[in-house]
């Protein structure tokens, strides 16, 4: 049998890691998988040694995403069996399949794509009353998001068109919902089948729930109108997945989808122990 491949990123340092779980629970009540961890982006792989490449801690493909998915085709290419799959992965790499959600009718945090809507279509539906938090296209971890006045969002528009539409590509603007200080939900699921919930809930005095920001994450009960909504945002997605994280605020309009991980979701195994072995199952079913 060939070897199963982990990609990871060359540097996960300040990054919050609990995949050991995972790998020490394969070498332990599964010796006969073979496998490595390997960095997506290392020159020296035969990738044709492998019969899967299962997609875990790549965070870093943000920085490079056009490289990034040229490895990936270039590793299918060899031969070697991506989970998700190189069709996935290009449709959840940009933040514009949240529209593709949205036209299917699944409920979506209320997102305006400058490469979409003009200045004046954007500028005409904010309120004074509301912040906006702007967020590049391709990204993660919170990363480069700022809260602002409709004012300061108004001036950064007009900035960003005046440079022209490639660089106001790589922007989406959504209303701060202040429900996030009560705590995001996630849902995971392994081939359609429910795994485990996590809700995260930003430190005091903060908006961000990652743990590299002070983020704490629980173990959480999905009720069962926020487990139908979840199996409805799988139900619009047209590939089939190994795997899928599914990040949610419940707002007075109810669950609405913030992203959907389907490249990269760290899947906080300690919170629940059991999904370490369905990860593992899902696995073997492939094979």
């Amino acid at each position: 049998m060939k070897k199963i491949a982990f990609l990871t990123c060359d540097d996960l340092t300040d990054y919050v890691v609990d995949d050991n779980l995972l790998y020490d629970k394969i070498k332990t009540k599964h010796p006969e998988l073979e496998f490595d961890v390997v960095s997506w982006s290392n020159p020296d792989v035969n990738w044709s040694d492998y019969k899967l490449a299962i997609l875990r801690t790549t965070w870093d493909y943000t920085k490079k995403v056009d490289t990034f998915l040229e490895k990936m085709s270039h590793i299918q290419k060899c031969g070697c069996d991506l989970y998700n799959s190189l069709n996935v992965l290009k449709w959840n790499s940009y933040k514009t399949y949240l529209k593709k959600l949205s036209d299917k009718e699944i409920p979506i945090i209320e997102s305006h794509f400058l490469e979409f809507e003009s200045e004046s279509e954007i500028v005409s539906v904010l309120s004074e009353s509301k912040k906006y938090v702007i967020k590049p296209v391709v990204g993660a971890s919170a990363d480069n998001i700022q809260i602002l006045s409709k004012t300061e969002i108004t001036n950064l528009i007009q900035k960003i068109y005046r440079q022209g539409l490639v660089e106001s590509k790589k922007w989406f603007i959504q209303p701060f919902i202040e429900e996030v200080i009560m705590g995001e939900k996630s849902l995971f699921f392994l081939s359609s089948n429910f795994s485990h919930a996590v809700k995260k809930v930003p430190k005091s005095g903060d908006f961000r729930v990652q743990e590299e920001h002070g983020g704490i994450i629980t173990s959480y009960k999905p009720t069962d109108d926020e487990f139908q909504f979840a199996k409805n945002v799988l139900k619009a997605i047209d590939e089939e997945l190994f795997y899928a994280r599914i990040d949610f605020l419940n707002t007075a309009n109810g669950p609405q989808v913030i992203e959907l991980e389907l490249i990269e979701p760290s899947f906080y195994f300690r919170t629940d122990l059991k999904s370490v072995d369905l990860f593992i199952d899902n696995i073997l079913s492939i094979l």
